[in-house]
């Protein structure tokens, strides 16, 4: 019975990716006002010759406050491209899956209610937690491979070393372009042949032995 829990447990599914510019519009206010003043002064000649068109020739400083907004637009793009890059991010690190995000198989058959799991460049360390509180640990080795055409896909196979030695085998993506990241990943175990065939890079996610119910969802942790 104990052969079959780790069986299931590592064959978890770990199925496991503004700039606003902002524009300042400038009212220009003419002084015109002056004129009264200029009536009162000596020439009626002087305030339509000197005063009047002297003023309003810089009014036509409202074109430079328009080529200012055109500024800022550009502005808006960029920032709508930059919000449009997805972040490249890796296995490396931690994730969690819990509640919904369990695969269903591992819900069904152990109960498990969430899973941590810890990849290092080379490492793993997973620890299980059913609904009353207990929880096993598996650790081990694994190893990656790009599926073609994919720079988000990859195939994994895991070693693991404790609590007893089996090969995992399957694929897993990762969304960067979701903040924070989320992980797909189906694996299905190979060593001891369990008469299963594990998902490939060719495959759908769900589309394996155990379908869906072997799908796992991890969300990136700090």
């Amino acid at each position: 019975m104990t052969h079959a829990r780790i069986s299931i447990l590592l064959a978890f599914a770990l199925s496991a990716c503004n700039g606003g510019g902002e524009s300042t519009t400038v009212a220009m206010t003419s002084a015109d006002d002056t004129g009264p003043g200029d009536s009162t002064g000596v020439a009626t000649t002087d305030a339509p010759t000197t005063d009047e068109p002297t003023t309003d020739t810089p009014t036509t400083d409202a074109p430079t406050t328009g080529d200012t907004d055109s500024a800022d637009t550009t502005g808006d793009d960029t920032g709508g491209t930059t919000a449009g890059v997805c972040d490249d991010v890796g296995i490396e690190g931690n994730w969690l899956s819990e509640g919904e995000n369990v695969a269903q198989l591992l819900v069904d058959v152990l109960d498990i209610v969430s899973i941590t799991a810890t990849f290092t460049e080379t490492t793993f360390d997973v620890n299980s937690t059913d609904g009353s509180g207990a929880m096993v640990q598996q650790t081990g080795t694994y190893a990656v491979e790009p599926c073609p055409g994919s720079d988000t896909k990859f195939s994994i196979i895991l070693e693991q070393t404790a609590p007893q030695a089996i090969t995992v085998e399957g694929i897993y993506e990762i969304d960067g372009c979701q903040d924070p990241a989320v992980m797909t990943y189906e694996v299905i175990q190979t060593q001891p042949d369990v008469g299963a065939v594990p998902p490939t890079c060719d495959d759908d996610f769900g589309t394996g032995a155990f379908g869906q119910d072997n799908v796992q969802i991890f969300v990136r942790q700090p």
